[in-house]
């Protein structure tokens, strides 16, 4: 298993992004878990097979159709009682 934190700038808040993380992440069988930040980013952690993991932050790079991704920065971590993946609000 691998585990990244990411952190996702642009227009991705209040447009249906962490949800389309939400839903992307259960249906690869991803742990973690997505929040906003109060400067209007969102951090992730999530923890998988690389492949899946890998293709996951494809799908975030892209974001849903009513967000606009600038930049996602990631670095390795451990995803510590990871059992399912979640939504911090």
């Amino acid at each position: 298993m691998k585990a990244v934190k990411g952190r996702v700038t642009g227009d991705v808040q209040g447009v249906g992004y962490r949800m389309y993380a939400y839903r992307q992440a259960h249906r690869l069988g991803l742990k973690g878990w997505i929040k906003n930040n109060n400067d209007g980013s969102v951090t992730f952690v999530c923890e998988g097979s690389g492949v899946d993991l890998d293709y996951f932050i494809d799908l975030l790079k892209r974001g849903n159709e009513f967000s606009k991704v600038d930049e996602v920065e990631i670095e390795a971590t451990t995803c510590e009682n990871c059992s399912t993946f979640t939504v911090i609000e």
